[in-house]
């Protein structure tokens, strides 16, 4: 027979039954508040860029970065991080950010990704980590929302393959609003385009049919949100690209005629067709048009862009300027300094090509230490080839104008001319110009 069980003993067991019980079902209920799709990672690295927006809601600090859709939430923001943002905001200087995929959501009253940070990375220093704040009602979202969030993590971090397959499975039904299909469509789009032609590879079928698929999901986002002049700006890119020049400039005029605010982008944008087309008057024409039009122009695109141009046209003086202006407002932009040497290097500057050179590599190194899937990764080989030309020029004849910095990095048909693309058959069939 058992003896009596001690009074002490048995509340010690029935407090270990209750600690197992509530944590048991506490668990599952962290299983049920989000959908299992945005739980396999714990974080992920979007892309880098400084921040376009920053606000306080309901005590989280919620943000934007420059060129992207999506929303990022910092629950119980401390000041030190509160500031970085706002400085990266009147700086430019980058945010690199590591976000938390479990706890995705779409906004309350829109059809925009939300995302919880789980750290910020600014000027050296890591913020976080912050927690992410994942709601019962979010149990409710379906494999098609999922994929969709998913998706659009995966894009802004460059991983576009992974991306597309999760855009797949957010497109694979009719589990979506039109506002979120035309969101897949677009993101889906983007991801195919970035796949097609990496860098030193020959034009080629395979590539084209990947840009085809793009201006194809270009049109569908079209079709969906004719309000968002994104979804014809991008058709004009890849038709570009599959050099359709001629199609490419009409739909950016489509553009600038329905979104006449939008001027400022087709300028740009017109530019640099031009200048993949090998017409560099043209191209300057375009952004000095935009000035005498709008008046002086402020930023990294439009200086980064005019100063790119007047390289080409051998202006190197005038082209040093401009990538200096443009440094004023994205310090940490690298394709800048590349460009400067280029220009201070022909212009028999060696040592400060040198300089800016090797502070371009350092920037791409920084970027590469908090995500190894950073874009320029594969360009880097490349600039320091180049920064050793430079090095060796410095040491010979310091003094005597050079190419040395003036290598191209860009060598897909995005940035070089080419023939027109075979599949690319008619207008009519692949493009619409309203």
């Amino acid at each position: 027979m058992l003896g009596a069980v001690n009074p002490e003993l048995q509340k010690n067991l029935g407090r270990l039954v209750l600690v197992l019980f509530y944590g048991g079902l506490l668990a599952g209920l962290a299983l049920l508040t989000s959908h299992p799709a945005l739980r396999d990672e714990a974080t992920i690295v979007p892309s880098l860029g400084p921040a376009k927006s920053v606000e306080i809601d309901e005590g989280d600090a919620v943000f934007q970065i420059s060129h992207q859709l999506s929303r990022y939430r910092i629950a119980g923001p401390d000041s030190a991080v509160i500031a970085a943002l706002h400085h990266s905001l009147n700086s430019g200087n980058s945010l690199a950010l590591r976000v938390h995929m479990d706890g995705a959501r779409f906004g309350e009253y829109s059809d925009t990704p939300e995302y919880w940070i789980e750290s910020v990375e600014y000027l050296g220093k890591t913020h976080g980590p912050y927690r992410a704040h994942i709601r019962w009602s979010w149990r409710d979202i379906s494999d098609e929302q999922a994929g969709l969030l998913r998706g659009v993590g995966l894009e802004n971090a460059w991983r576009y393959e992974e991306a597309v397959k999760a855009l797949d499975i957010a497109l694979s039904d009719d589990g979506l609003s039109d506002g979120k299909l035309a969101i897949a469509y677009q993101t889906r789009g983007s991801a195919l385009e970035s796949l097609a032609y990496p860098d030193h590879r020959d034009i080629n079928d395979r590539d084209d049919a990947l840009l085809l698929r793009a201006l194809e999901d270009f049109r569908r986002a079209a079709q969906l949100d004719p309000s968002d002049y994104r979804n014809v700006h991008w058709q004009a890119g890849v038709a570009a690209s599959l050099g359709g020049y001629r199609e490419a400039l009409a739909l950016y005029e489509d553009v600038r005629r329905r979104w006449p605010d939008q001027y400022f982008r087709v300028a740009i944008a017109r530019g640099a067709t031009y200048r993949q087309m090998g017409e560099f008057d043209d191209a300057l024409r375009e952004l000095d048009t935009l000035v005498a039009a709008h008046g002086p122009q402020k930023g990294m695109m439009f200086h980064y862009h005019r100063g790119a141009t007047l390289n080409k046209l051998a202006r190197y003086a005038e082209a040093a300027k401009d990538f200096t202006a443009g440094l004023e407002n994205q310090p940490d932009f690298p394709w800048a300094f590349v460009g400067r040497a280029c220009a201070e290097a022909q212009q028999g500057d060696i040592a400060h090509a040198v300089e800016d050179q090797r502070h371009a590599l350092e920037l791409v190194d920084r970027k590469a230490k908090l995500d190894s899937k950073v874009a320029v990764l594969d360009r880097r080989d490349g600039m320091a080839k180049v920064l050793q030309d430079l090095e060796a020029a410095q040491r010979s004849a310091p003094e005597t104008p050079s190419a040395a910095g003036c290598a191209e990095f860009f060598t897909g048909p995005q940035n070089m001319h080419r023939e027109r693309s075979p599949l690319f058959k008619s207008a009519a069939a692949t493009v619409t110009v309203e």
